[in-house]
């Protein structure tokens, strides 16, 4: 194995731990009892542990958009921190789990320091703005390859409105067809 797919398998195993650390915290809370505030707790860890997997592993538009934060060590290890102080618990095992949080999140904010800018490429930022801007890897990324309207130029006078003035304004005379410009129409 080389190094960097080494150190990749190093900071998914850690994140890993993380979420099995709020997994504990998760049991640690329906071992004391199932008060109303234990199971509100609970949906809401559910849906982190839900939340960070997708995060770790499947790094969708939709889910990553909200932690972007997650793309730096030092974001990702405060954001660990902050967790497992909040999920420590009244029960050894919810202790545990937070302090498994705490410390991978103390690993993190490290490396943020050891290795400053170096974030591998599945959570470095430069992943996080392909993946919401639109322009992933199984997205085309050359330019105007899918025009919504034709802007006319500034230069241009605007002649299906005269009454409009030529700057930025949408032609609305050339009706907008779904299919590209670029591919060719076929008979079938």
């Amino acid at each position: 194995m080389e190094t960097s797919t080494t150190k990749v398998v190093v900071y998914k195993s850690l994140s890993v731990v993380a979420i099995f650390g709020l997994v504990l915290s998760l049991i640690g809370d329906f071992i004391i009892s199932l008060y109303w505030t234990n199971v509100i707790n609970a949906i809401f860890k559910i849906l982190l542990i839900v939340a960070l997997a997708l995060i770790e592993f499947r790094q969708s538009p939709g889910i990553v958009k909200p932690f972007s934060f997650m793309f730096y060590f030092l974001g990702r290890g405060v954001f660990y921190v902050i967790l497992g102080f909040i999920t420590l618990g009244g029960h050894v095992v919810a202790w545990v789990g937070g302090i498994i949080i705490v410390a991978i999140g103390i690993v993190f904010i490290v490396f943020h320091f050891t290795n400053n800018g170096k974030e591998p490429e599945y959570m470095s930022f430069y992943r996080f703005q392909r993946l919401t801007s639109g322009m992933s890897h199984d997205l085309p990324t050359t330019a105007n390859q899918y025009p919504v309207a034709h802007q006319i130029p500034l230069h241009e006078q605007n002649t299906a409105f005269p009454s409009a003035t030529a700057g930025g304004q949408y032609n609305t005379s050339v009706p907008i067809s779904p299919q590209p410009a670029h591919i060719e129409k076929t008979e079938i």
